[in-house]
């Protein structure tokens, strides 16, 4: 009878423990669930290894992939511009963030645009706005970046293209935030194409953005799972008796 109660025990702390593992919270039928990140990022403007952003959601539109996952600190962007194959001046890409979910028709002051830009081919430069309440300012960048055409370990191509990393700290979000509304745009400054996610919206309508979806944070669980921690520390005598882990001339839109 020992024996069975310890198995017992065991199931059900273990069934517990999995019950109050982070889960994705769902949003709305369109919206793209962002994982916790398991692969650091070497933010080098490329796929520094095969594997290192195949742990992001993946988003594909016509001619690239976005990638996206986060950690305690930030949230990192992929741009994978497979259909833009040349770097050239006013190549681009910005990222867009409806941090309170509360769309409208206007950039309000808890939207944010960060955009890393080549505004001539020797080097990018990094640009941040925050919305005024009718339009976009120009702010002090919090953001890094880094972007090249070295597609060498691309799983998706190994042709030269554009890649842009972005790096953006969680500070602009509230706590606990389980959902954001956002934009993704990328401009080929050859031939002057936007590609844009979702498609077809614009930069100063958050209304139009698509949901983006995070796991609970691992915080709110703390003191379960101290509870929990200490419940199996009282059941391992029993277990053992039984038995013995911002430029002017920028790119906007």
């Amino acid at each position: 009878m020992q024996g069975k109660s310890v198995v017992l025990s065991t199931v059900v702390l273990v069934a517990l423990i999995l019950v109050m593992q982070p889960s994705a919270v769902s949003g709305v039928e369109s919206g793209v669930a962002v994982p916790v990140s398991t692969k650091a990022v070497a933010l080098d403007g490329r796929w520094t290894s095969s594997g290192e952003w195949q742990d992001g959601a993946e988003i594909e539109v016509s001619g690239a992939f976005f990638r996206l996952k986060h950690d305690d600190s930030c949230i990192y962007v992929l741009g994978d511009y497979v259909g833009d194959g040349q770097l050239n001046t006013n190549d681009v890409a910005w990222i867009y963030f409806d941090t309170l979910s509360n769309g409208g028709t206007k950039p309000q002051t808890d939207d944010y645009a960060f955009s890393i830009q080549w505004l001539s081919t020797s080097g990018v430069t990094l640009l941040m706005q925050i919305g005024t309440g009718t339009d976009w300012a120009d702010a002090s960048a919090i953001h890094a970046g880094a972007s090249s055409n070295d597609a060498s370990s691309d799983p998706y191509s190994t042709s030269p293209h554009m890649i842009y990393e972005f790096k953006i700290p969680n500070s602009i979000f509230q706590p606990n935030t389980a959902s954001i509304r956002a934009r993704l745009s990328l401009h080929e400054g050859k031939t002057n194409a936007w590609l844009t996610w979702p498609a077809e919206t614009g930069r100063t309508n958050p209304s139009e953005w698509n949901q983006l979806d995070f796991p609970v944070p691992v915080p709110e669980f703390s003191w379960e799972m101290l509870a929990l921690a200490l419940s199996l520390g009282a059941s391992l005598p029993l277990l053992r008796s039984c038995s013995r882990k911002s430029p002017s001339s920028r790119m906007t839109r």
